[in-house]
């Protein structure tokens, strides 16, 4: 008789953890949804690329990004920023009833797991100067981050995405209906749809296997992902990272040379107003300024030296007009 060899365990993602932000996962996934511009419905803008970021520690979700195109590391480092982007401005972004208490994330890990697709390129080398370590896992391993790829699953098969207009079966054939006929959707309407369901899921019980002993010892018996982060936050060592605004804008914005007036700055033939213009003596003659930007082209961001906060101006044609600040 041979002698069996079993397999070495394999452990898990959350193994020696040691609290939120320690370590998350970030991975994309496609909507076969067809989608159209914002600023105009009867302008196709194709499928959207959709980042989620999870901390390890609790299941929770804790940072996101969509784009229309295909994945790529500006995404990524878009689900970074939101991550670090206070939540209570987000859902009012989304016309969402939530606030921070929802979604009580405002941090960056100091470990980042991510395919080599992502983060092998030269614009994420801004990740380890922010002081975040990068984990590159294997090709053709999704195991090695089960946690986000089953986290993106989960999204998935509770949303139901092939019911909304504009969707279609993956890589459709001829004579197959491909959603173009039947888009309507822009692409903040699925973000607002992709959030619903990442509030639902953060809402989900911990397994009682995976509960701290503090928490078991002080009597809980169910806590859910997103209350065991906050917890967390709060009873365990930090092992997350905050960034000043200045950071922010050095490390996750892309940058861009332009100019303004007191109606608002000038970038790519559209108009950004914020009233902080005004404030800083710009007038009808148009001055330099620097800007930094991502993807979404709703609003960019400019640094109020004086005040020491970014600050954003949003898109005059977009459907909500208010000015944030970040910091």
């Amino acid at each position: 008789a041979g002698c069996s060899n079993p397999k070495a365990p394999t452990g898990k993602s959350r193994d020696n953890v040691l609290g939120p932000g320690f370590r998350c996962e970030i991975d994309a996934t496609r909507f076969q949804v067809q989608l159209v511009s914002q600023f105009g419905r009867q302008f196709m803008i194709g499928e959207a690329a959709f980042y989620a970021l999870l901390d390890d520690f609790s299941g929770a979700y804790i940072g996101w990004a969509i784009t229309p195109g295909p994945p790529k590391w500006d995404i990524a480092r878009d689900a970074l920023l939101n991550a670090f982007t206070d939540k209570t401005q987000e859902f009012k972004r989304l016309d969402l009833p939530y606030t921070s208490e929802d979604m009580p994330v405002k941090e960056i890990p100091t470990r980042l797991t991510a395919d080599r697709a992502e983060l092998v390129t030269n614009k994420a080398g801004v990740i380890p100067e922010m002081g975040v370590k990068v984990e590159i896992m294997a090709s053709m391993r999704p195991d090695r981050k089960g946690q986000i790829e089953r986290a993106i699953g989960a999204i998935k098969n509770q949303g139901k995405f092939y019911i909304l207009p504009g969707s279609h079966v993956k890589n459709p054939g001829r004579r197959v209906d491909d959603g173009k006929s039947s888009a309507s959707l822009t692409i903040k309407e699925l973000e607002r749809i992709l959030v619903e369901k990442i509030i639902d899921l953060n809402l989900e019980p911990v397994p009682l296997s995976e509960i701290p002993t503090a928490l078991v010892d002080a009597g809980y018996q169910s806590i859910t992902r997103i209350g065991l982060y906050k917890w967390a936050l709060e009873n365990r060592p930090r092992h997350y990272r905050t960034l000043s605004p200045i950071e922010v804008f050095t490390f996750l914005l892309n940058k861009a040379d332009t100019s303004a007036t007191s109606v608002g700055i000038n970038f790519k033939k559209m108009t950004f107003r914020s009233t902080r213009l005004v404030e800083l003596g710009y007038g009808a003659e148009a001055k330099p300024i620097t800007i930094g930007y991502t993807d979404r082209a709703d609003q960019v961001w400019f640094y109020d030296e004086r005040a020491c906060e970014l600050v954003a101006a949003q898109n005059d044609k977009d459907d909500r007009s208010e000015e944030r600040r970040v910091g």
